[in-house]
C-alpha cells in the first residue's frame, strides 16, 4: 500500500502533462472541475461510510495533484503564472501521504523539464530549480508531522495510562 501513492503521484503529474500538450488542452479548467466535484461526493460517501475511509489518502493525491498539475500546465507550464501551486503540492503530499511521494513527484516534474517545449530556457530552468530545491524542506516538513503525530498518540497513550 505504501507504494501505491508515490506511482499515483507520478501518473497523475504524467497525465496533466499529457492533457495540456493533446487537443484536450482547452478543456484543462473543466478537467479540473470535473475532479474537485468528483472530490466533494466521494469525500461526503467516505463521510456516510460508503465507501472506506483508506481511500481518503488515495483520493486526496489523486485529486489534488492532477488538478494542481494540470492547472500548472495548461496554463504555460513552467512559466505558468501559478506555478506556486507546485509548492503547495509537495507541501501538501508530504502532509497527507508521505515524503517519498512528495519526492517522486518533484522527479517527475524534473523529466518532464526535459521533455517541455521550452519559451525560455533560462526561465524554465530557474523555475525547475526551485522546485527541486524546495523538496527536501517539504521532506523534511512530512516527517516532521509524521513525528508529531506519533508523539501526540505516545502522549495520549500515556495520559490514559495515569
Amino acid at each position: 500500500m505504501q507504494f501505491i501513492s508515490p506511482i499515483l503521484g507520478i501518473i497523475t503529474v504524467i497525465v496533466a502533462f499529457l492533457i495540456s500538450v493533446s487537443p484536450f488542452s482547452a478543456y484543462g479548467l473543466q478537467i479540473a472541475a470535473l475532479m474537485m466535484a468528483i472530490y466533494v461526493g466521494a469525500s461526503f460517501l467516505i463521510r456516510k461510510h460508503i465507501l472506506s475511509t483508506d481511500l481518503r489518502v488515495t483520493l486526496d493525491v489523486l485529486v489534488f495533484s492532477l488538478t494542481a498539475t494540470l492547472l500548472i500546465f495548461t496554463t504555460g507550464g513552467f512559466t505558468s503564472p501559478v506555478f506556486f501551486l507546485s509548492y503547495f503540492l509537495l507541501f501538501g503530499v508530504a502532509l497527507f501521504a508521505s515524503p517519498i511521494t512528495a519526492t517522486a513527484i518533484t522527479v517527475t516534474f524534473a523529466l518532464l523539464f526535459l521533455v517541455a517545449p521550452k519559451q525560455d530556457f533560462w526561465l524554465d530552468l530557474l523555475q525547475i530549480g526551485s522546485l527541486l530545491a524546495i523538496a527536501p524542506l517539504s521532506i523534511v516538513f512530512g516527517k516532521q508531522y509524521i513525528k508529531v503525530l506519533e508523539d501526540k498518540k505516545v502522549i495520549t497513550t500515556l495520559s490514559q495510562r495515569f
